[in-house]
């Protein structure tokens, strides 16, 4: 299915399953809608939406400007063809920013955001020579870059097949897009966007990379984070059982669901 997002960007959208509460999944980064592939057994107790964000997968990739706000009106723009009335936005890295952009934009929608290996520190702001410099080299050597990042991602026992598979769907990435919504992040102000947002947030991380559970409560009282050890990017795939359960525990102990 498609949906039109505020600039006229066609969106890929699907939809399974029932109930009054849907579940919008948000890929990050490099990625498509197929990172919630073991997500879909969700449908037995929820409506599931998964889409391609702009730029992404199946979804359009000509759009004047690219930033985190449009990446938000791109999942209102589906939420809204859905008809969706009640959401938890569930954004794996970059789509951590991205759901609670499209929080902020759905307040009367928004029930929750829940992290995925995303949020770590609301203190932290993208910027300086060092961040230029790595933005840079996704446009001097986008499969060379992309290929470093794959390799920042997984702890060092992580299967090999699924780090394969994953750097060659990074591989399918736009370059221009990828380098674009990277300088989009320059400067931009989580701990601002987290209390914007107006929704209890939830994050379920790895341990590659430290949560700063304590510093993000002191900038917005209802966060919270699972911290699986062993996991490094992708605790959705890396293992999926485990997920599974924790998110439904995480979406039964929402105060609104």
């Amino acid at each position: 299915m498609i949906a039109r997002s505020f600039d006229g960007l066609p969106v890929s959208y699907a939809v399974t399953g029932d109930g009054p509460l849907a579940l919008v999944f948000i890929h990050g980064g490099l990625a498509d809608r197929s990172v919630w592939q073991h997500q879909a057994s969700l449908a037995d107790a929820h409506r599931i939406v998964m889409l391609d964000l702009g730029g992404h997968g199946e979804s359009g990739r000509e759009r004047a400007a690219w930033s985190l706000r449009a990446l938000g009106e791109d999942v209102r723009a589906v939420a809204n063809a859905a008809r969706v009335s009640r959401a938890v936005f569930i954004g794996s890295s970059m789509g951590g920013p991205v759901a609670l952009e499209a929080a902020r934009l759905m307040p009367d929608e928004a029930v929750a955001v829940v992290g995925v290996d995303t949020l770590h520190d609301a203190a932290q702001k993208p910027g300086g020579e060092a961040w230029r410099e790595y933005v840079n080299g996704f446009r001097r050597d986008f499969h060379a870059a992309a290929d470093g990042l794959v390799d920042r991602l997984f702890h060092a026992d992580a299967d090999p097949e699924l780090v394969a598979s994953l750097r060659r769907m990074m591989h399918t990435a736009s370059p221009e897009v990828t380098a674009s919504l990277l300088d989009a992040f320059t400067g931009y102000d989580l701990a601002e966007a987290l209390r914007a947002a107006r929704v209890p947030v939830r994050c379920i991380n790895g341990d590659l990379y430290p949560t700063n559970v304590e510093g993000n409560r002191r900038v917005w009282p209802d966060y919270d984070a699972i911290i699986l050890p062993g996991v490094g990017h992708y605790p959705m795939l890396e293992r999926p059982d485990e997920f599974n359960r924790l998110l439904r525990g995480v979406i039964q102990r929402l105060p609104q669901t």
